[in-house]
């Protein structure tokens, strides 16, 4: 009896919502277009994603999944470990950058896209803490947690205009963004 091949959807939809971004942006894109790029019927993509905002979220996971695979080296300071696992993510994001700048450059034009995004902003940078073995539990681990959101977006921001090979920007906006959180969060521990 012969098997069914499955094929990994995600996968499909991703490198699909990916090409058509970098030709037309995000604002234009219809669920529609993505299912028709990633050959999947209507029916099916609509299970899959229902709107917009979903394709925001698989994308994220997709981040996610990717630049969490590196291990990082728990001996190092801790400053240097947060450094580290956001480069992966930065690295991640450059493979993919064709695609993911336009998204990031037309996404505040729909509140609902930033709305929808904040959640898992939140869930990606306390992933960030777990992969760095730090501590993110109660109202100090929150503020770590707004702190590290902050530094990952003004450095996304800076990613964006980098167009260095290396992502020599970008090191040095994240680096000097650490330092700063760096010295509140001294700051703010008694």
């Amino acid at each position: 009896m012969a098997t069914k091949r499955t094929i990994n959807h995600p996968d499909r939809i991703i490198k699909a919502l990916l090409t058509l971004t970098a030709k037309r942006g995000w604002s234009v894109l219809t669920i529609q277009d993505v299912a028709k790029a990633a050959k999947i019927p209507a029916k099916e993509f609509e299970k899959l994603v229902p709107d917009k905002a979903a394709l925001l979220v698989m994308l994220g996971r997709y981040i996610d999944d990717l630049s969490l695979a590196v291990d990082i080296d728990v001996g190092q300071p801790p400053k240097d470990r947060v450094f580290e696992a956001l480069m992966n993510r930065f690295d991640v994001l450059q493979d993919h950058r064709d695609g993911i700048v336009p998204i990031l450059r037309d996404i505040h034009k729909n509140p609902c896209d930033v709305v929808t995004s904040l959640p898992h902003l939140a869930s990606a940078m306390g992933q960030i803490f777990t992969q760095t073995n730090l501590e993110v539990s109660g109202w100090m681990g929150a503020l770590r947690l707004l702190g590290l959101s902050a530094v990952y977006l003004s450095t996304l921001r800076v990613w964006m205009d980098d167009d260095s090979d290396d992502l020599t920007k970008t090191m040095a906006a994240l680096d000097t963004a650490l330092q700063r959180a760096e010295r509140i969060a001294e700051w703010l521990t008694p």
